[in-house]
């Protein structure tokens, strides 16, 4: 599932960030135990490699139908290539695994993608 927010969020700032995990027929899922991780990357140009942002791959978080992951500081700060942007577009990915009435440990991963803006442009 791909989630485009319109939200934009401040360079270095505080934001909290709620997910909502479904299966493959839409309803809410808790994930199994231990198998939510989750990634944050800058949206590439074409052809080019994300970089992940403040080390934040594979971080683990608490399985829960509904996530919150706060992002801070650094979470939300932009690349040294981007300082001169007013904007910056940064993709959260949520893995996880779950069980459903077509299967168990079924994998599944959420991409959010929203804007972080650079108030001192």
């Amino acid at each position: 599932m791909i989630i485009e927010s319109e939200e934009v969020l401040v360079k270095n700032g505080t934001s909290i960030l709620t997910i909502l995990l479904k299966d493959e027929n839409d309803v809410a899922v808790v994930p199994v135990s231990d198998s939510v991780k989750w990634h944050l990357i800058n949206r590439p140009m074409y052809g080019e490699t994300p970089t992940v942002i403040n080390n934040r791959s594979n971080v683990a978080i608490a399985s829960a139908s509904t996530l919150n992951i706060t992002l801070s500081g650094s979470d939300l700060s932009f690349l040294t290539t981007e300082l001169s942007n007013k904007q910056v577009r940064r993709i959260l990915i949520i893995s996880y695994l779950y069980n459903s009435a077509n299967g168990n440990n079924l994998s599944d991963k959420v991409q959010y993608e929203f804007k972080i803006e650079n108030t001192y442009v």
